[in-house]
């Protein structure tokens, strides 16, 4: 048995976020938003859903390899607002759990 952590990767993605996190909700047991810089209501948008990542700096690491210190699953899937899983990944995602 695990837990999976979903990390999606946002800029800008106001449009595309909300399908995501109802995607990510009906395998994921964490969600986790990383926004580099939204200027529209993304971030808004995944408090409703998701804990949120934002402020990362322009250090050495990029913003996906930072998070992980908030990520507590036993797996992490990494997707942009852009990405969904099939119904066939969420099965095989399911049965890693």
């Amino acid at each position: 048995m695990g837990s999976i952590t979903c990390i999606i990767l946002t800029k800008n993605e106001e449009k595309n976020l909300p399908s995501a996190l109802q995607n990510a909700a009906s395998w994921a047991d964490e969600i986790l938003v990383v926004d580099s810089g939204s200027d529209d209501g993304t971030v808004e948008i995944a408090k409703s859903g998701a804990s949120v990542i934002t402020g990362l700096g322009t250090g050495t690491l990029p913003p996906s390899a930072i998070c992980l210190t908030g990520a507590h699953g036993d797996w992490v899937l990494y997707l942009d607002a852009d990405e969904r899983l099939t119904a066939g990944a969420i099965q095989k995602v399911l049965a890693i759990k």
